[in-house]
């Protein structure tokens, strides 16, 4: 569902239709119900188009897909407050993260640790890039999808992180599997960065591959010996035993 949304960020004003509007409110709307980092996900792509509004790069009607969104939001938002669900949050029992959080993270989301260096390398890649063409004032279609893309999966990682590392890490959040929302963004943030090195065509025909068999075979050795990224001293499951005791 983001993807939908990234990949059709236009900043063109004659190009964003009714249809493009009504399409686009669909989606941003199923990536809310989803989960709720969806709904987070929503709210860093508003901020992006936002700012693109504020930059006159976009007039509001460009943004008319979060009222679509917010409408259809509303009587989730109300059951939420009828039955004060906020108050579930202190029997949740995830890991309070650290750094090696985020890197298992990123190799958990990418399919291997190789897959999470060409991810790293892309980041840096379209990092300098976008710098470069900001400076030249050279900003395209293309750079403004790849901005939005990266700061929107940038923001949300760090907001997670901080939110379960440091403001409240008894009611942590940092589950990997929530964080799948943000991976056909980081996708796309890959095949950006590939495409601004330079370098042939047959390394990147070559990495492909690699990239995928090394992703099966990793989520295959997973299966047969263990998830290494489930934490060995059982905390998970005292957490989750705890709870039921409890109640």
């Amino acid at each position: 569902f983001d993807g939908k949304k990234v990949y059709t960020i236009v900043p063109e004003d004659e190009e964003v239709s009714i249809k493009n509007i009504l399409v686009l409110g669909v989606f941003m709307l199923l990536l809310v119900y989803s989960h709720y980092f969806g709904a987070l996900f929503a709210v860093l792509l508003a901020v992006c188009d936002l700012l693109l509004f504020i930059m006159k790069k976009c007039r509001f009607r460009c943004i008319a897909s979060y009222l679509i969104c917010g409408i259809g939001l509303a009587p989730f938002f109300i059951a939420m407050l009828c039955m004060k669900s906020n108050d579930l949050a202190g029997s949740f029992w995830p890991e309070v993260p650290g750094l090696i959080s985020v890197i298992i993270l990123l190799v958990t989301v990418m399919g291997n640790k190789f897959g999470a260096l060409i991810f790293c390398a892309a980041i840096i890649t379209a990092v300098i890039d976008l710098t470069g063409k900001i400076k030249k004032k050279d900003i395209s279609e293309e750079n403004i999808t790849a901005a939005a893309a990266l700061f929107a999966v940038c923001a949300m990682i760090v907001m997670i992180f901080t939110y379960s590392r440091y403001i409240n890490p008894k009611a942590s959040v940092w589950v990997m599997r929530y964080f799948v929302s943000v991976i056909p963004c980081m996708i796309f943030i890959t095949a950006y960065g590939i495409s601004k090195i330079n370098i042939p065509e047959w390394i990147i025909m070559v990495l492909i591959p690699l990239v995928l068999i090394g992703g099966s075979c990793s989520n295959l050795y997973k299966l047969t010996y263990g998830d290494s990224t489930i934490t060995q001293d059982g905390s998970d499951e005292r957490g989750g035993a705890e709870y039921l005791e409890k109640n």
